[in-house]
């Protein structure tokens, strides 16, 4: 049995060679003529949509009818809309938006054309989901254990798989906030956890949104525009250890002879949690009278020189600037 691989001329040569009972043979020759037939139907792949478009795969037919597949063609289903190409994938536009469509590949020869493929799979053309505005956390120092919470706004409903980030910069350190909730809205969460030691008295810097392996899409499949427009400013969004207000204690109300002195003992104070060995600023004021500290040692006067003030103001330690209050 023979197989013929292509159409044409195929000839065939007979020799008998002979031996010690039998003369050679004479040689014969015939050649006769190779018809093509159509070739075989491709084998379809998958289809994926796009913003007016899809791009279909599939596989050369195992025949090519003995002649050379000179192009692809693909098909719509509905609309009939065609694109050609001479080898898998095809890419194929101007479909309409929100409407779902199959697709059948048919091979050509210089011959005859193959049996359509079986059609795709079902896919629906979209315009792709984009981000319409991201939501930052309100201006503020945020401590350590705070969370800091980005909304990423979307102009279709979008879904979520794995854990896509939004890079972060506190101080000169990079983070990620990972996403925390919202697939299938058009509203998704990301948050960051402030870890302790970390530091940004400037404003912490928000960057991309990255799929991180996953992926976000909309109801027909169509990936995401992750380009984060208009989004909030992070400049007053500071992160560190959240400072408290101090507690002022002021004396009684009390009755003194006119121009005699009293003296307030420790009745003046003042405690500050996050003081330290840090310099406090001060500022004191009396009516119908004047103040005196008992000392000045250590303290920078910005306003009065700390003896028969109406009114003063200064800076030093809590350490210095509560000694000199009791007289």
């Amino acid at each position: 049995m023979l197989t013929f691989l292509s159409a044409g001329t195929c000839t065939i040569d007979a020799n008998q060679p002979g031996n010690v009972a039998y003369e050679a043979a004479s040689a014969v020759s015939n050649s006769f003529t190779v018809n093509a037939i159509a070739p075989g139907a491709p084998t379809i792949g998958t289809a994926t949509a796009g913003d007016r478009e899809a791009t279909v795969t599939f596989t050369a037919p195992a025949s090519n009818g003995g002649m050379t597949i000179r192009r692809y063609t693909l098909t719509s289903s509905p609309g009939g809309i065609t694109a050609t190409n001479t080898g898998s994938p095809i890419r194929i536009t101007g479909l309409d938006n929100f409407t779902a469509y199959t697709f059948t590949v048919v091979a050509t020869t210089d011959f005859d054309n193959s049996a359509p493929s079986a059609a795709s799979n079902s896919v629906t053309p979209s315009t792709a989901p984009m981000v319409t505005s991201v939501s930052v956390p309100a201006d503020g120092t945020y401590a350590p254990g705070t969370t800091l919470d980005f909304v990423v706004n979307w102009d279709q409903a979008v879904t979520f798989t794995g854990t896509p980030q939004i890079s972060l910069v506190i101080g000169s350190t990079a983070v990620q906030a990972n996403y925390l909730s919202g697939s299938g809205t058009t509203a998704t969460r990301f948050r960051y956890t402030v870890l302790s030691g970390q530091m940004d008295a400037n404003g912490i810097t928000m960057g991309a949104l990255s799929l991180n392996g996953g992926s976000i899409r909309n109801a027909y499949a169509i990936d995401a525009v992750t380009t984060l427009n208009s989004a909030g400013s992070t400049a007053g969004v500071l992160v560190g250890a959240q400072n408290q207000a101090p507690v002022n204690t002021v004396p009684a109300t009390g009755t003194v002879i006119e121009n005699s002195t009293l003296a307030f003992g420790n009745s003046i104070s003042v405690s500050d949690a996050d003081a330290g060995n840090g310099d406090l600023q001060v500022s004191l004021t009396v009516s119908n009278g004047t103040l005196s500290l008992s000392g000045t040692t250590g303290l920078t006067f910005v306003i009065g020189t700390g003896t028969n003030n109406a009114t003063m103001a200064f800076s030093g330690t809590l350490a210095n600037s509560t000694r000199h209050w009791a007289g």
